[in-house]
């Protein structure tokens, strides 16, 4: 099996550092809806729909 070009996933650091260990040359990407829904969560939700839009 081939390694995974690119790899994509949430705050699990344990996964990323088996990812790191195991196959160091996929490429790592967040995940954008996690990250969405981190960032709304810090703000008012009045505030929510221009800040998704912004993203």
């Amino acid at each position: 099996m081939a390694a995974p070009v690119l790899a994509v996933g949430d705050g699990a650091l344990g996964f990323w550092k088996a990812l790191r260990d195991v196959i160091p040359q996929t490429r790592e990407q967040p995940c954008w809806f996690h990250k969405q829904a981190n960032i709304t969560a810090a703000l008012p939700k009045s505030v929510h729909p221009g800040a998704i839009a912004a993203m």
